[in-house]
């Protein structure tokens, strides 16, 4: 869900980001393909670790990549913690999604993580080598077409 070593301690993920590489590296080596999430805007984030995260997820050999908001729920930990670690809106309901900012840590801005989501998913995506990934799994027209989609909407 990060990159950061401390924003994973914050957290309690109860893992540690050289054993996440570890396990998909040997995966890859197996020949699985690979979904990572992470998430942009947890307790204790900055715009620093938000690009460690970024940085991260592209050094991984995964094949499918997502980069999701930090949206508290009823029930988690984090729903009755977040205003000590920034703006929360509960009644937000429309950013429950994952895909709007609902919370924001302290210093940050929803505007800055919706801009460094799209920005990830591009930074991952278009590069030579998840492209390369990639081609061996368009196996008719219907599959190019929605890789051909999925491009576009990186794009614009």
């Amino acid at each position: 869900e990060t990159g950061n070593a401390e924003v994973m301690k914050e957290i309690k993920k109860g893992i540690r980001l050289e054993q996440v590489e570890s396990v998909c590296h040997m995966a890859a080596e197996e020949g699985m393909a690979i979904k990572t999430s992470f998430i942009l805007g947890n307790p204790g984030e900055t715009e620093e670790t938000v690009e460690e995260t970024i940085r991260f997820a592209k050094s991984l050999p995964s094949h499918y990549i997502t980069f999701s908001l930090m949206a508290p729920l009823p029930g988690a930990p984090l729903w009755d913690t977040a205003n000590q670690y920034g703006q929360f809106n509960k009644t937000a309901y429309d950013k429950f999604s994952m895909v709007g900012a609902n919370f924001i840590p302290e210093g940050m801005t929803s505007g800055f993580l919706v801009r460094k989501q799209h920005e990830a998913h591009k930074r991952v995506f278009m590069r030579p080598s998840m492209i390369r990934r990639h081609v061996r799994f368009i196996q008719s027209p219907t599959d190019f077409w929605r890789y051909a989609q999925g491009v576009f909407s990186m794009l614009f």
